[in-house]
């Protein structure tokens, strides 16, 4: 039934136990120390790839920055550990479920090519793998418990990364 979960008070949201941000922050920090260690460069001198790092960085900040204004507007938390008080569809929301996921992910993949280390871009993909595993499959479970058929019908029109 939209707007319980399960019967059970909505105190705790999806109930996700560690902060996306500090896995990010974490996977970063990993990578980088594993590079000083073993250097490993992205390309040698292929500019493009440079640039791109800074636009991929750009895009991040819009796609965080309208994720963070749809939450305040909805008024529902941004942190997955409290509850969410309706589904977003609009703004960013419209082309993935997961747009701030989304931004910490290619802000960590555009540090990668600025700075030319592999390991950092390798980490990227990392940090999605594990925001996957332990937040958005509770995430989910928690919206289709709460919403039930709104939120399955807004999870086939929206991908979840892109």
């Amino acid at each position: 039934m939209p707007g319980s979960v399960s019967g059970e008070s909505d105190t705790r949201g999806a109930n996700v136990p560690v902060s996306p941000v500090l896995i990010a922050l974490g996977v970063t920090g990993v990578c980088f120390g594993i590079s000083q260690l073993f250097p490993l460069p992205v390309t040698g001198a292929i500019k493009a790839l440079f640039y791109s790092g800074f636009v991929l960085m750009a895009l991040s900040g819009f796609i965080a920055l309208d994720g963070h204004i749809r939450l305040k507007r909805a008024k529902t938390s941004i942190q997955p550990w409290k509850p969410t008080t309706t589904i977003i569809t609009e703004g960013v929301y419209r082309y993935t479920r997961n747009p701030l996921y989304l931004s910490l992910c290619m802000l960590q993949l555009g540090i990668g090519l600025v700075i030319n280390n592999a390991f950092i871009v390798a980490g990227s993909f990392l940090s999605a793998l594990l925001f996957y595993i332990v937040a958005i499959r509770r995430e989910e479970a928690y919206l289709e418990r709460k919403f039930g058929d709104e939120y399955l019908e807004y999870k086939t029109k929206t991908r979840r990364w892109l």
